[in-house]
C-alpha cells in the first residue's frame, strides 16, 4: 500500500522518503495584472465589466477571464447560488468564454453581487488546486498580490454548505466537484487547527503516475495528525496520518 501512494521506506523502516511533485500552475496569467473583485483602482480603462450571467475580467483591453453565475447545466446539478464558475477566453474570439477550459470556481458568503468576504479557487494541475487570496505571488493591476491574511475560507464555505442543507427541505443533494474541493482547500487554508492540518487531496488516476504520489511533507510533525482526502472514480475518502515511532525489525 505505501508503495502505491508513493512512498518509500528502507528496508527497516527508518525513514520514509515523499516523492515530490514539481509544482506547475496553467492558469496563472489569466489573473495577473487583472482587478481584484470590490477594489477601488484609479484607472481610465474597464477592468471588469457585467456581461450576460456574468462579468468579464479584463488585462490590456482584452478580457483576461470570465466569472459566470448560474449556467443552465449548474442549475441541474444542483450548484449552490453562491458559488460561480471561471473560464479562460477562446483563443480565437476573446471576446467569448471557452465552455471547455474551466479554470477555478469563486465562492461567496452572501452573494456574488453584494460586497462580501469570497474567495477564488483556480485550478494548478492535475485537479490540484490553489486559492487566489492566499497566494503570495501573484500580483493585480496595481501590482498588489491578492492576498489577504484576514479571510477565513473555511468561514465561507461552511456558510455555503450549512445554508445548502438548511434550505433544501425534501430530501439533500450530495455535495457537487466545487463543493468538495472548496470545503477541502478552505481546510488547507487554515494550515494547522486543533492538532490536525489537511493536506492536498490524493486524485488516483491509473493512466496518471503522478496522480499516486502523495503532498504529504518529507518530515511529519509530532503530535499533528494529517487529513488526506482520497477520491477516485467518483467517492471519497478521508486517511489520517500519524508520526510514529519506528523500530528495527
Amino acid at each position: 500500500m505505501a508503495d502505491y501512494f508513493g512512498i518509500k521506506g528502507n528496508e527497516k523502516y527508518k525513514k520514509k522518503e515523499i516523492e515530490q511533485v514539481e509544482h506547475k500552475s496553467l492558469y496563472n496569467d489569466c489573473f495577473l495584472n487583472t482587478a481584484k473583485l470590490w477594489k477601488d483602482y484609479n484607472s481610465n480603462e474597464d477592468l471588469i465589466k457585467a456581461i450576460d450571467f456574468g462579468r468579464a475580467f479584463y488585462k490590456s483591453g482584452k478580457p483576461a477571464y470570465f466569472e459566470i453565475f448560474e449556467e443552465p447545466r449548474t442549475k441541474i446539478m444542483g450548484f449552490s447560488k453562491k458559488i460561480s464558475l471561471l473560464y479562460a477566453p477562446l483563443e480565437n474570439d476573446t471576446d467569448k468564454y471557452d465552455k471547455r477550459k474551466c479554470i477555478g470556481f469563486r465562492f461567496y458568503e452572501k452573494s456574488n453581487f453584494e460586497k462580501c468576504n469570497y474567495f477564488t479557487l483556480v485550478v494548478k494541475y492535475d485537479k490540484k488546486f490553489f486559492i487566489l487570496e492566499k497566494d503570495k505571488t501573484i500580483l493585480d493591476f496595481d501590482g498588489k498580490t491578492f492576498y489577504d491574511e484576514n479571510l477565513n475560507c473555511y468561514s465561507v464555505m461552511r456558510n455555503i454548505i450549512f445554508e445548502k442543507y438548511k434550505n433544501d427541505i425534501v430530501t439533500p443533494r450530495g455535495e457537487v466537484f466545487p463543493e468538495i474541493f472548496g470545503f477541502i482547500y478552505s481546510l488547507i487554508s487554515l494550515g494547522k487547527f486543533k492538532g490536525f492540518k489537511v493536506v492536498e487531496p490524493l486524485i488516483l488516476d491509473p493512466l496518471n503516475k503522478e496522480s499516486l504520489i502523495e503532498q504529504l511533507p518529507e518530515i511529519l510533525e509530532e503530535n499533528i495528525g494529517y487529513i488526506e482526502p482520497i477520491i477516485f472514480d467518483n467517492h471519497i475518502s478521508v486517511t489520517l496520518i500519524k508520526k510514529g515511532p519506528y523500530k528495527d525489525r
